[in-house]
This record gives structure tokens, C-alpha cells and sequence, in this order.
């Protein structure tokens, strides 16, 4: 959203457009996956949502915005964006684990101090 607000057309809108996708998608998977007692099904969820969410976030969205702004084919532009679609779901994945720490310290810290 930052990007957008500072940026808008001149950068890269479909790069931030589905950054913000997303954040916004991840963002509710989390909120439900929290809820769950298996860690191991909480995390499938979890890396298949990445998955997914990158998958619309680069070959669709991205891929959409730059096929209407330069003109190019739409298989060309997701042609261009595989690359940032498996950069971003291999990242998103890879970093699940450390999500949970970061989770799971900040829920105890946020605990004792009430």
C-alpha cells in the first residue's frame, strides 16, 4: 500500500497491487490458522495459501496491470513474472517457521506483561 500511496503509476502498481493481495490474504489465513491446535495442519494451510496468493499476486495481477500498461500479451508478461512468483512463494514458505517463533514469543511477552 506504501508503494502505491508513494509511487502509484510512475513505479510498479502491479507489483504493489499484489503485494498488498498478498498481505491482505496471508494476513486472514493467519488470523484462522491461529486458532488451530495442529501445527502441522496450520502450516499446510498456511504454505498453500503462499502459494496461492503468490500465484494470483504475480501472474495474475502483476501480469494483468503490466499487460494493460505496456501493451504486451498477457503470456508474455506471465512468462516474465514466473521468476518473481516462485521468488515469492519459495520466501513466503521457507519463512513460515519463523512466523510461528516470532508468534509465539510475541503472544508470551504480550501475556506476561498483563
Amino acid at each position: 500500500l506504501h508503494c502505491l500511496l508513494i509511487s502509484g503509476l510512475r513505479g510498479m502498481p502491479g507489483w504493489s497491487a499484489g503485494n498488498l493481495f498478498i498481505g491482505i490474504a496471508m494476513g486472514a489465513v493467519f488470523a484462522a490458522t491461529k486458532k488451530m491446535k495442529n501445527l502441522t495442519a496450520a502450516t499446510v494451510i498456511e504454505a498453500a495459501a503462499a502459494i496461492a496468493s503468490a500465484a494470483v499476486a504475480m501472474l495474475v495481477i502483476k501480469s494483468g496491470v503490466e499487460h494493460l500498461l505496456y501493451t504486451q500479451p498477457m503470456i508474455v508478461r506471465i512468462g516474465k513474472n514466473l521468476s518473481a512468483f516462485i521468488a515469492d512463494a519459495f520466501m513466503m514458505v521457507v519463512s513460515l517457521p519463523l512466523c510461528h517463533m516470532i508468534e509465539k514469543n510475541a503472544g508470551e511477552k504480550l501475556r506476561s506483561k498483563f
